[in-house]
């Protein structure tokens, strides 16, 4: 299993291990909107209310492909998506953590032709190699 370390460098609380907690979780396990709630999961980390994913494409600030424990905002046929980059796969496709995958949070493979921008959630993150992973069932957090 590769490990993805997140070093939480202001003691202020950890949103990946956090978000983690719910993998598995539905939307109505969580008290969220049964559709369109990938941001609502992430409004549920980060404080806020704006319902729209693209939202997160200017929160917090600019990052770049490669950053592991920034903030993914894609675009799809009808909207967006938005989660936590946790890897990436052998092509350079990109592990996601996220709300609304699969009707549940989880982490799921994502190309990154879609991606509209990266975004660092805030200052209390380092950054950490992005690990290569054959699925994301090999993703494992560890919070030290």
């Amino acid at each position: 299993v590769q490990q993805n370390t997140v070093r939480n460098t202001s003691g202020s609380g950890d949103l990946i291990s956090r978000a983690m907690n719910y993998v598995g979780s539905t939307s109505s396990q969580l008290g969220l909107p049964s559709r369109l709630w990938c941001a609502d999961f992430m409004n549920m980390l980060f404080g806020g209310k704006d319902r729209r994913a693209i939202s997160y494409a200017s929160r917090g600030t600019p990052a770049s492909y490669g950053c592991t424990n920034c903030v993914a905002v894609t675009r799809r046929k009808g909207g967006g998506h938005v989660g936590f980059v946790v890897g990436k796969d052998k092509d350079g496709n990109l592990y996601v953590l996220g709300g609304n995958q699969s009707d549940s949070v989880s982490v799921k493979k994502f190309t990154t032709a879609n991606v509209v921008g990266y975004r660092w959630p805030d200052s209390k993150f380092t950054q950490t190699a992005l690990p290569v992973l054959a699925s994301s069932a090999d993703f494992e957090t560890k919070v030290v």
